[in-house]
């Protein structure tokens, strides 16, 4: 056994330690707040060590590569001078490098695989440690949930109902192309005060939803998907990349806003494109609640195949409604 090999495996050792001795956050769900803080702490001393180590690595195989190449250069530069005996020492030692960057490569592919298991397990206890929930609080999440997807179903069909109710029943033709021409379509409708008021209220609404909830989802699935820190727990220099992707969204949301001259054509575009990612989106949450969650909270049995009904029917209507609303289509 190599140098290299029998160092990795040391370092293989001692995250399995950590590991086997921590609680697993895909487990055991109900750590106190400081034990997770606790862990996450060892976690990330260990994947330092095992980073620097893997860097350490990387560096010496650049080297050793570099060596050899140096050595093929010195072999060939030997024969063309006729000296066998020079060629043949650069050849050997060519070969000793390539023996070494092998011996090399499998000691990194081991550290490599232990600091995606750390990185794996850090990752999942940061979340646990940022959304602070607890099995006790798992009734109170889903009534949360519930009650908030049934509000705004009510809302959106409040407003179509309110708008085929008035602008679709007396003015059918009217044309809906910018935002000042839908205010001057409803607000009649509602006397000229009220209507501004209420109108005004209403865009500002949806401009505070789509900067808080659209830009938080987009500046957290960055940090889901890249392993920084993502929550709004942290200190903006604790979590800079997260602060960062939230306000540029909103800076990019902000300028579309102010350079393209039809937003209604965007935002049509924009709820289409949302209505064909539909079914991807809704499968990939089955697929966790079935694989990622911890057995006891997995959807099984009738329940799961009610979830499949549902969501293969509102991803369905998702898809035949974005297509319909395609020109030519």
């Amino acid at each position: 056994m190599s140098i290299f090999k029998h160092a990795a495996d040391i370092l293989e050792a001692k995250v399995n330690r950590l590991l086997s001795r921590a609680e697993d956050p895909a487990e055991t769900l109900d750590l106190s707040y400081e034990k997770m803080l606790t862990s996450l702490q060892e976690g990330k001393r260990h994947l330092a060590d095992v980073v620097t180590e893997q860097i350490s690595l990387e560096n010496q195989i650049a080297q050793a590569q570099k060596q050899a190449a140096k050595a093929e250069d010195n072999a060939r530069m030997a024969l063309n001078a006729n000296r066998e005996d020079l060629a043949r020492s650069a050849l050997a030692e060519k070969q000793a490098e390539a023996q070494k960057i092998a011996a090399l490569q499998e000691a990194h592919d081991t550290v490599a695989a232990q600091a995606r298991k750390l990185m794996d397990y850090e990752h999942a206890l940061q979340d646990l440690a940022d959304k602070g929930l607890h099995p006790e609080h798992y009734r109170h999440a889903r009534w949360d949930t519930a009650v908030g997807a049934i509000i705004t179903q009510t809302v959106m069909a409040a407003v179509l109902i309110a708008t085929a109710a008035t602008i679709g029943r007396l003015n059918p033709n009217a044309p809906l192309n910018t935002v000042h021409q839908l205010s001057e379509a409803i607000i009649p409708y509602l006397g000229d005060t009220w209507g501004r008021i209420v109108f005004s209220l209403g865009i500002l609404g949806a401009g505070m939803v789509a900067a808080i909830v659209a830009s938080l989802a987009g500046a957290w699935g960055w940090g889901e998907v890249t392993g920084f820190r993502h929550s709004l727990e942290h200190h903006p220099k604790d979590a800079p990349w997260f602060y960062g992707i939230y306000t540029a969204i909103i800076v990019a949301g902000a300028a579309a806003v102010i350079t393209i001259p039809d937003l209604v054509s965007l935002d049509i575009g924009v709820e289409v494109m949302n209505a064909l990612l539909l079914p991807m989106v809704l499968g990939f949450l089955v697929a966790l609640s079935i694989k990622a969650l911890p057995a006891e909270h997995r959807l099984r049995g009738p329940y799961l195949w009610l979830v499949l009904f549902v969501v293969i029917l509102a991803g369905g209507l998702g898809v035949y409604g974005g297509l319909t609303s395609l020109p030519g289509l």
